[in-house]
């Protein structure tokens, strides 16, 4: 069997994918925010989130799977916006750089923020850390990986769409939010 290089970074790339955000970076969150629940709430304030009646804690975890349940939803449903309308399998930057997109994708999600698959994960790692019963992971670490993911990551992204699409792109860009869907559409102004 002969391998191009091409092939070979396509593994390589999609491997790397699967292990950095579906293991490392979950289970980093979750050990981080484990860690700095026992270090502040049992440590200094000898609270423990454990000693919840079991009737509760079930029904939080069972809630927490639910909303693992919507992220991994949302991720999904955007890759495969993604893949369908852009002609596009998007892994990371290095499979993009030669690979572009063909189309800029704004029907579906996309719709509705410019980066699903970000807000699905999030959701994801804010079941989990419901499913954790972890307070810490919840309120610190989701968010700090969120911002580091919006600060790198999109920021990356969002450079190369609009060396892709341009004025479409920057369009688009004023309409609809990074990350977090609006409630409510703007309503035009009068003058």
């Amino acid at each position: 069997m002969h391998w191009s290089v091409k092939g070979i970074i396509k593994v390589f790339s999609t491997v790397s994918f699967v292990v950095f955000y579906l293991f490392l970076i979950p289970w980093l969150t979750h050990e981080l925010g484990k860690s700095l629940d026992w270090l502040f709430l049992h440590y200094f304030f000898s609270i423990d989130v454990l000693a919840l009646p079991a009737q509760i804690v079930s029904i939080l975890r069972a809630f927490g799977w639910g909303v693992m349940a919507t992220g991994s939803i949302i991720f999904i449903k955007s890759w495969l916006d993604l893949a369908r309308a852009a002609k596009f399998l998007p892994i990371i930057a290095l499979a993009r750089k030669n690979l572009g997109p063909q189309k800029l994708v704004t029907t579906g999600l996309y719709a509705h923020v410019r980066h699903p698959m970000l807000l699905g994960y999030l959701v994801c790692l804010f079941g989990l850390s419901i499913v954790s019963l972890s307070p810490f992971m919840a309120i610190w670490v989701v968010p700090l990986v969120g911002y580091f993911s919006l600060t790198v990551e999109v920021e990356t992204e969002e450079r190369e769409l609009n060396s892709w699409f341009g004025k479409k792109y920057r369009e688009y860009q004023k309409k609809v939010p990074a990350l977090i869907p609006r409630c409510c559409k703007p309503q035009p102004e009068k003058g």
